[in-house]
């Protein structure tokens, strides 16, 4: 049986060489018609259970002890790592189905495999293996779309939608979309993985492209997810109106409505102006009439004192008359 050996990375100009041979000799053995078998394609287990990897030699003359695991490191440099060496039984004239067996798995497990065979200066790969690992405590599902910002149109007039699924398993999880409500449209749905504490979290990535103008026209589009046990919808998302010609419409109806507030709050100043004015001359008015009214009282008293005058003068004139009088009768 297979082992699990130390695990070694290769370096990056190794593994674009790597990938180099691995295409020109893909292509030598389609015209040979000779090539490994891998299977299963796709996988998905539980942390702690065992899995299985096959790889069949076919017509390849050798046996599993030649053959090599490598696993495809999703971080960002894509890098592989050797992680097992093939061993032949001691009961068999040959090996051609070389078994992988990867025991208590773990999320860092998870990943893509290829088996390798190399026979004298000639090495063949396997199409892969992808290894989902589900955690015991499963994520729940959850679907986000992501939209395009403002503005944001490709070279070829389209705009990007991208439906991002969590807590969904690879394998068991169809994603599509609906446009306009009647048109379904399946689009390209990638793996990845983020890492979430001392795990990860595996994401489904379904990305399409629409024209700009039918995002821009406000039509709705929905991404849907359907799973084993059912189907979850997401939000529908739609542009809300942020087309070309919102900026220039939003300026036209700014236009007319500072104006009306300018016109506002004039009346509001020149209201205000007024009514400062009518205090004002109303203020005047009652100042005035207090003068007016002081003033009047003051003359009153002059004429009364006047009067008061002129009647004692008028008296005395008449006294002095009287008495010139009798003084003439005396005499």
């Amino acid at each position: 049986m297979p082992h699990c050996a130390q695990a070694r990375t290769y370096s990056t100009r190794r593994v674009f060489s790597m990938f180099l041979n691995f295409v020109l000799l893909h292509l030598i053995m389609q015209a040979a018609g000779t090539a490994l078998t891998q299977y299963p394609s796709f996988h998905t287990a539980v942390v702690g259970e065992s899995v299985n990897f096959t790889c069949s030699l076919n017509d390849l003359t050798g046996r599993c002890s030649s053959t090599v695991w490598l696993k495809l490191d999703d971080n960002g440099d894509k890098t592989f790592t050797f992680v097992a060496k093939g061993e032949t039984s001691k009961t068999a004239e040959r090996d051609t189905a070389c078994v992988f067996n990867i025991n208590n798995l773990d999320n860092h497990h998870a990943g893509m495999y290829y088996c390798s065979y190399k026979h004298s200066n000639a090495a063949y790969f396997g199409s892969g293996t992808q290894l989902v690992v589900i955690g015991n405590d499963p994520v729940p599902l959850s679907v986000v779309i992501l939209s395009p910002s403002d503005g944001e149109t490709q070279k070829d007039g389209n705009v990007s939608l991208v439906c991002m699924v969590t807590g969904a398993v690879l394998g068991q999880t169809q994603i599509f979309w609906r446009l306009r409500e009647e048109e379904e449209v399946t689009g390209a749905t990638s793996w990845g993985r983020i890492p979430k504490g001392a795990g990860y979290i595996d994401i489904l990535r379904n990305h399409i492209q629409v024209p700009a103008l039918e995002w821009t026209d406000g039509n709705p589009f929905t991404c849907v997810v359907e799973t084993k046990n059912r189907t979850y919808t997401a939000q529908t998302v739609h542009d809300k109106g942020n087309s070309t010609l919102c900026p220039t419409l939003l300026y036209l109806l700014s236009v007319p409505f500072s104006i009306m507030v300018l016109l506002l709050l004039f009346m509001a100043l020149r209201r205000q102006k007024c009514c400062a004015g009518h205090q004002t001359v109303r203020g005047s008015y009652e100042r005035n009439d207090d003068t007016r009214s002081t003033e009047r009282k003051r003359e009153g008293t002059v004429s009364n004192s006047t009067r008061e005058n002129r009647l004692v003068s008028t008296t005395a004139d008449v006294q002095y008359s009287a008495l010139a009088f009798d003084s003439r009768r005396t005499r």
